[in-house]
């Protein structure tokens, strides 16, 4: 009863407040109307400032999408250094003939990588042929990139919603819920009689 009695006395409060405005609307059409067309734009409004508070967070979530692509890039290259890496380690194993081939292409695409690790290492483990240590190394930045990846992602509930909003059946939802408010803001408007010693 608690939550029930607090709902209805903001009901109650509301209605307090809005009292002297339906009086005064009662006194003529003219401020009826004038009352029925403000109501009109407040709904408008309010729907408008939801859909541009909707899109300009569809906007910022776009615009971290958007940061996520010179990362998928990466990824890309990483996994087909890795690939590559294994296939040169695998090449040995089987004494495969072109293995020194496989290998050569494997080094030519971990050293793209010098930057993101150091010179000094990626240039020792090259000399050294040493292709488990890149792959721990290229293992690594998969690893790193996995977190700055996880710090980009956002919830898309905004572009959820507000493909749900801008559907078919949001709309036609939109459009009922805005008529029943309306229809009941003009009954509420117009069940009190016209003064009798109305002004203009």
């Amino acid at each position: 009863m608690g939550a029930i009695g607090v709902n209805l006395d903001d009901v109650s409060k509301i209605a307090g407040l809005l009292k002297p405005i339906k009086i005064w609307a009662s006194k003529s059409a003219v401020k009826r109307i004038f009352l029925v067309t403000c109501f009109g734009f407040v709904l408008l409004a309010i729907h408008f400032l939801y859909l541009n508070s909707l899109l300009d967070k569809e906007k910022i979530e776009g615009d971290i999408l958007t940061s996520q692509i010179p990362l998928i890039i990466d990824e890309s290259d990483y996994k087909s250094t890795l690939e590559s890496i294994e296939i040169c380690k695998a090449s040995i194993a089987t004494n495969n003939t072109n293995r020194d081939w496989y290998c050569e292409h494997a080094k030519t695409l971990y050293k793209k990588f010098e930057d993101r690790l150091t010179k000094h290492r990626v240039d020792e483990v090259v000399r050294r042929s040493a292709f488990e240590a890149m792959s721990f190394d290229i293992t690594y930045l998969l690893r790193d990139l996995d977190f700055r990846k996880m710090e980009l992602q956002a919830p898309r509930t905004e572009q959820a919603v507000l493909s749900k909003v801008l559907s078919t059946e949001g709309v036609v939802l939109q459009l009922t819920l805005t008529l029943l408010a309306f229809a009941i803001f003009l009954a509420w408007i117009y069940k009190q009689p016209t003064n009798p010693n109305k002004t203009k």
